[in-house]
């Protein structure tokens, strides 16, 4: 039996998916009890269900487990080619794909900003827009949602339509905060959600996404901006139950006058009027905004009058989002994605390849540090990589003859392996290396005491390898790889910083 996803449930799910971005989950408290508890939140799981919830397994009820945070990071990689014309291929969706990603991720920054996002549609004068109807299934040809040129967003309840009832263009730019519908004088009504301000614009705001979010707290508390605080007044006005528009299915034929209008159902005060476009009916149209009514969750549309009509018209209510319009943006524009933003300056700390390019954008959740056993990390808070910026890549000490050029092969004299040299200080004389290998290079170890040369030119003596040769912060082999993204190269400086932003869709 076929079962279908729908929008709402969309949206559920990605709040469930996204939304322990930074939220505490439970992981085995540390059985030789080394760690500090400092800071760390101690509870109790007293059955099955609240391990199963942590996604944890084989463990002895009551017992005791540690609090730990999520965490997310983006990672840049693949400073070589990805063909002979440097054409970003379209990344597969499979195992060996996000193995190969895996391979050539350079370095990582936590994700700290994040926020639902949804496709952005600007308001432009002679635009047809929908009406909302709850009979949609996704995003209408017509966005029935706008963005204007004052970064406010709202909502259409329903779309300006002539005697005839075609719908017209909107010429008429919606304006204005106010928490009821807002009536313009080209026959559109709309309704204002929210606005995005500069904080949020610099972050999330992009070429085809905006950015959505339910405000929590109260609208007086002053730890929310001035837009948040202006949502959550627009979110505690919003009217469960509300009829919003009025569809019409077939306008029936045979009348000899508008017929009358009766909503029925389990809500109070809705009111319509009917349109005649000859013998038929050709719209149907709330009142002003309060005409919707209120507390409405069975609701039915009849008829009467106008004539004998030979076929009567039907027509059905559209109720509002749950809550009502302005309750929830996140639901009323049925949004399913989340934005990351990360903004890298330069070297990060110096866990960062710059003077070099980066081909590939990753996520990972809750990554490793090297060494680390994944199968034992999650009873041992200490295994998680946790900084706010970390070096992928491998590091060996050379003692260098003749300087390297980057973004080459390095090969051994006597072992015969080979990688790409991510990094090289300028110079000669000790130098730490930063590269790695892939399924081109293949996985030969590197030898200490052994010659290694460069394809762009270069050659030392390798003098130590691994974790005593420089710091390599995260294994990029661990963690939950959640996206990738193949672009065209992008050149790093130390002066330079980039404005990634990431968008994943349920």
């Amino acid at each position: 039996m076929a079962a279908v996803v729908t929008n709402q449930t969309k949206f559920q799910q990605a709040e469930k998916l996204f939304g322990d971005v930074g939220r505490q989950y439970t992981v085995l408290n540390d059985s030789d009890g080394s760690e500090t508890t400092s800071g760390i939140t101690f509870l109790t799981l007293t059955d099955s269900a609240n391990a199963d919830q942590a996604g944890l397994s084989n463990v002895t009820y009551p017992a005791v487990y540690r609090g730990k945070v999520n965490t997310y990071y983006a990672a840049i990689g693949r400073t070589q080619d990805w063909n002979d014309s440097d054409a970003a291929p379209s990344p597969g969706v499979n195992d060996r794909e996000g193995r190969k990603a895996r391979y050539d991720l350079t370095g990582v920054k936590k994700i700290s900003d994040y926020k639902f996002v949804i496709p952005r549609y600007n308001w432009s004068t002679g635009t047809t827009y929908s009406g909302y109807d709850d009979n949609t299934t996704g995003y209408p040809t017509n966005a029935y949602y706008v963005l204007t040129d004052e970064n406010n967003v709202y909502m259409c309840l329903q779309a300006a339509k002539n005697n005839a009832g075609t719908v017209q263009p909107s010429t008429i730019k919606p304006t204005g905060t106010a928490t009821t519908a807002l009536d313009t004088g080209d026959g559109y009504r709309w309704k204002f959600l929210y606005s995005i301000d500069a904080t949020n614009a610099n972050k999330y705001l992009a070429a085809n996404y905006m950015p959505v979010e339910f405000v929590t707290d109260s609208a007086l508390d002053p730890t929310l901006t001035a837009a948040q605080q202006q949502q959550k007044t627009i979110q505690n006005a919003a009217v469960k139950g509300r009829i919003i528009n009025i569809q019409l299915d077939s306008g029936g034929t045979g009348y000899t006058s508008a017929p009358s209008v009766t909503i029925y159902g389990d809500g109070s005060s809705a009111a319509a009027t009917a349109t005649l476009s000859g013998t038929s009916v050709s719209k149907v149209e709330l009142g002003a905004y309060d005409s919707g009514g209120s507390g409405y969750k069975q609701v039915s549309v009849a008829f009467s009058g106008g004539g004998s009509p030979t076929k009567p018209a039907k027509a059905r209510a559209v109720l509002g989002p749950e809550g009502g319009p302005g309750a929830d943006p996140r639901k009323d524009l049925k949004a399913s994605s989340v934005m990351f933003n990360v903004q890298p300056a330069g070297n990060n700390n110096g866990t960062w390849v710059v003077g070099n390019d980066f081909r590939q954008v990753a996520v990972l959740k809750n990554p490793l540090k090297p060494g680390q056993d994944s199968a034992d990390a999650y009873k041992h808070a200490s295994s998680f990589f946790t900084g706010a910026d970390g070096n992928a890549a491998k590091v060996m000490k050379v003692g260098i003859s003749t300087e390297f050029v980057v973004d080459g092969l390095i090969t051994g004299g006597t072992s015969g392996a080979k990688a790409y040299l991510d990094s090289c200080p300028s110079g000669t004389g000790d130098k730490t290396l930063k590269f790695h290998k892939n399924e081109t290079t293949g996985f030969v170890a590197f030898q200490v005491g052994e010659t290694i040369t460069g394809s762009l030119g270069g050659s030392g003596t390798i003098s130590t390898l691994g974790d005593s040769a420089g710091v390599r912060d995260v294994d990029p082999m661990t963690g939950d790889l959640l996206y990738i993204d193949n672009r065209a190269a992008v050149t790093r400086t130390e002066s330079q910083t980039e404005d990634l932003k990431i968008v994943i869709t349920l």
